[in-house]
């Protein structure tokens, strides 16, 4: 989306309730902008876990890795 500039035509809908006003402009809390919700609920992605070894699972790779000369 491209941000509008001074001096460009704009046309859109938004649905909202009127907060207060300071001189002749009105602070709307934003419900809708053409007909979307104007702050769409985040999706949440679930993450898989995986688990690892264990701390003692690797330590005993790494003992037997040294028995064994190294890598």
């Amino acid at each position: 989306m491209v941000s509008p500039s001074e001096g460009d035509a704009v046309s859109f809908t938004i649905e909202g309730t009127v907060e207060g006003m300071d001189g002749d402009m009105a602070n709307v809390a934003m419900e809708t902008v053409n007909g979307q919700p104007a702050y769409p609920e985040e999706e949440i992605v679930e993450e898989e876990v995986v688990e690892g070894p264990s701390r003692d699972e690797l330590m005993a790779e790494m003992v037997e890795i040294d028995a064994n000369g190294g890598i």
